[in-house]
């Protein structure tokens, strides 16, 4: 008779309210032409192109509005940087479960991935998504003095082996960075985390949900900070 109870959700808090309205509300992201990057003609990607670097500062900004609901600042110092992860590991079950694009959300990863059409809907947060990704490359731009956005793109010959954005980080490691996967992968690594501490099989919460709350932060001062050695 008790596991009948145990399946009642409780109501919405406040800010849980709060938080689904913004998202609902988040600006969406419009370039001239939706298709993968790497699908785009030259002259289609050469405008989208444009439109991201054009438009990256204003999509900062809409995180910035976004966060500063909270009491969040958004900017390129660590303090920003450790408030922004925080407050993801602290509400990551509060955003729309499509935040979390792992292989098991394969829907959302196709559109995020492929450019399928507008982020709307079920999808919207993917919106917010692709902004904490610009966020995360802008602020290794920002304190890297040879980082710059590249793009690879521009063929009429579709190579379905690329499946992810080809918008990169180039001039601090040998590797192109990736910002979107990068940050992609710590929202799912965090989410999971959650979902364990709150599964009350997790040995060590404390442990885990502060590594998941410093998380993101650890991961992009790795690459924003030339002699970053790791937490302090």
């Amino acid at each position: 008779m008790f596991a009948f109870w145990k399946k009642i959700k409780s109501p919405p808090t406040n800010e849980e309210i709060k938080i689904a309205t913004l998202i609902a509300n988040y600006p969406l992201y419009n370039p001239p032409h939706w298709a993968h990057i790497l699908a785009l003609s030259t002259d289609a990607f050469q405008e989208n192109r444009d439109y991201f670097l054009s438009n990256a500062e204003a999509r900062i900004d809409c995180l910035r509005q976004f966060f500063g609901e909270f009491g969040v600042a958004v900017d390129f110092s660590n303090e920003a940087i450790i408030g922004i992860s925080c407050w993801l590991a602290d509400h990551i079950l509060a955003l729309p479960p499509a935040i979390s694009i792992d292989f098991d959300n394969s829907d959302a990863r196709h559109v995020f991935y492929n450019y399928t059409g507008p982020w709307d809907a079920d999808h919207r947060v993917l919106n917010f998504l692709f902004d904490l990704g610009i966020f995360f490359g802008q602020t290794i731009v920002s304190r890297r003095k040879k980082a710059y956005w590249h793009f690879v793109g521009g063929f009429d010959d579709y190579n379905p082996r690329f499946i992810h954005q080809s918008i990169t980080v180039r001039g601090v490691s040998a590797k192109p960075i990736d910002p979107f996967e990068k940050t992609s992968l710590n929202i799912i690594g965090i989410r999971n985390n959650t979902l364990l501490i709150n599964s009350r099989r997790c040995r060590n919460p404390e442990f885990v949900r502060n590594h998941s709350r410093f998380r993101l932060a650890n991961n992009l001062r790795a690459f924003a900070d030339n002699k970053y050695k790791g937490p302090e």
